[in-house]
C-alpha cells in the first residue's frame, strides 16, 4: 500500500503503535523501547539494528521511489505503446540507482543516530556493524546448522547484542565474582570462553573438511631438538594449535595450521580500542607465538 498510494502517515500510525508496544516487547522480552532505541532497532542488522522498520518514516520514500522505478512503464501505458522497447532496462537501472541512494540515506541516518545514543549502544553499533557479526539475524533459520534459535536463546542473544540485562541471571560466577554478561564472556573459570572457542574451532574444521583433506583438531607440534627460536615463540614440548589441514595453500600435500582466538570486544580493557586494532593485536600475538615454529620446524 505504501508503494502504490500516496497516503497519510496517520493511516500507518496504529501499525507502528502495535509494532512498538506489542511486537518488539514480545521479540526482545523487554519493555516498550524509547524513541532512540526504536530508531536503532529499525536499522538493518548490518548497521546494528534488527530490521523492524517504522512504517511511518519510510512511507513517502517508498511511494516516491516506486513512482520513479515504474515511470518508464507508466509512460508506455499512457502513450499506448505496443512495445516495451528498452523500458525494462530503464527500470532496472532506476532500481539499481535508487537502491544505492536508499543505502546511502540509511547509512547517514545510522551515523546521525549513533552520536545521540549512550556510549554502550554506540559501542554495540560499532561491534555489530562489523562484517558478518549480524548474519545470525538474517540467515535462514536452518535447524541442522543450529540457526533456529528458541525464544529464550534469541532474547538472550539480543541482550548480549545491546547490553541489556537478561532475565534470571545467577548472582555469582563459579569463580566467586559477581555475575554479569561482560564477566561471563571474559572469565576463564566459568567455561563460556572455552565453549565459544571450541565451537568456532570445530565449525571451522568441519568447513575445511569440505575442501581440504587430512583435517583434524588439536595437532601437537613436533618437539624441538635444539632449534633456536625467537624468545616470544612457544617452545613447550606439548605445544599445539587448533586445526591441521592439507591443501588449503599451494598443492594438495602442503600442510596448513590454524589457531583460533576468541575475545570479548566490550571487555572493560577493550572498550576504547577499535575492532580493527583488537584484531591486529591478537593476530600479532598468535604469530609471535607460533609462526616461526610452524614454518621452520613443521614446514607448514
Amino acid at each position: 500500500m505504501a508503494r502504490t498510494a500516496n497516503v497519510s502517515t496517520q493511516l500507518f500510525q496504529p501499525m507502528e503503535e502495535i509494532i512498538r508496544g506489542k511486537l518488539i516487547p514480545q521479540l526482545t522480552g523487554h519493555p516498550v523501547p524509547n524513541t532512540k532505541t526504536r530508531e536503532l532497532l529499525a536499522l538493518p542488522a548490518r548497521l546494528g539494528g534488527i530490521g523492524v522498520v517504522d512504517p511511518c518514516t519510510s512511507l513517502k520514500q517508498q511511494h516516491q521511489q516506486s513512482k520513479e522505478i515504474s515511470s518508464p512503464l507508466t509512460k508506455l501505458i499512457i502513450q499506448q505503446q505496443p512495445s516495451l522497447d528498452d523500458a525494462c532496462s530503464q527500470v532496472s537501472q532506476k532500481r539499481t540507482a535508487l537502491s544505492k541512494e536508499r543505502q546511502q540515506t540509511i547509512n547517514e541516518c545510522a551515523a546521525a543516530l549513533k552520536g545521540n545514543l549512550p556510549s554502550s549502544l554506540q559501542r554495540a553499533m560499532e561491534v555489530f556493524s562489523d562484517k558478518g557479526a549480524s548474519h545470525w539475524l538474517t540467515v535462514i533459520p536452518m535447524a541442522n546448522h543450529d540457526f533456529a534459535l528458541p525464544k529464550t536463546s534469541f532474547r538472550d542473544a539480543l541482550c548480549i547484542r545491546y547490553g541489556w540485562q537478561p532475565l534470571h541471571l545467577p548472582s555469582l560466577c563459579s569463580c566467586g565474582r559477581p555475575f554479569s554478561i561482560d564477566h561471563a564472556l571474559s572469565c576463564s573459570t566459568g567455561g563460556y570462553s572455552v565453549l565459544r572457542h571450541n565451537e568456532l574451532r570445530d565449525f571451522t574444521a568441519a568447513v575445511l573438511q569440505e575442501v581440504c583433506h587430512d583435517v583434524f583438531t588439536e595437532p601437537v607440534l613436533t618437539p624441538l631438538t635444539g632449534e633456536q627460536l625467537a624468545s616470544s615463540s612457544n617452545t613447550a614440548a606439548e605445544a599445539r594449535l587448533d586445526i591441521h589441514a592439507r591443501g588449503f595453500w599451494g598443492n594438495r600435500f602442503t600442510r596448513s595450521m590454524f589457531d583460533v582466538r576468541v575475545f570479548h570486544p566490550n571487555a572493560p580493557s577493550s572498550q576504547k580500542t577499535s575492532l580493527s586494532s583488537q584484531y591486529l593485536k591478537h593476530e600479532r600475538s598468535k604469530r609471535r607465538q607460533y609462526e616461526e615454529r610452524v614454518r621452520e620446524v613443521e614446514g607448514a
